[in-house]
């Protein structure tokens, strides 16, 4: 069942970066992170019946009030950035290769290192 309150993901060849958008609540963001969960990946999904990780966390924003851009990169643009130690629960994390490589996943921060996400299965 996705998407999932999990571990952050990480590897050698991934780099992590946190984004906040100013004027939300954390709380609020994760209250509908948690509604949104439970439901099915689904490639270019952007409601509850099937999601993919930019969708998922389009979705969950728009439920307290904050319109996202479609794609993660577009996201991450949209981001104040901030440092990996700032991230508080309710803070888009993304994740991508090495430290200027391209955007390829997006989730939500949950607090002590878990995540909010919709995942491929199997990844």
């Amino acid at each position: 069942m996705l998407p999932v309150l999990a571990p952050s993901p990480a590897s050698a060849a991934t780099t992590v970066a946190a984004a906040s958008i100013p004027s939300i609540d954390g709380a609020s963001v994760i209250a509908a992170a948690q509604a949104a969960s439970g439901g099915r990946y689904r490639r270019g999904g952007t409601t509850p019946a099937g999601f993919d990780c930019s969708g998922y966390t389009r979705y969950v924003y728009a439920q307290v009030g904050v319109a996202l851009p479609r794609d993660s990169r577009g996201q991450r643009a949209a981001a104040a950035r901030i440092s990996q130690a700032e991230a508080v629960p309710g803070d888009l994390v993304f994740f991508h290769k090495g430290k200027k490589g391209r955007v390829y996943h997006v989730a939500i921060y949950a607090g002590d290192g878990q995540i909010f996400h919709a995942s491929r299965p199997g990844t």
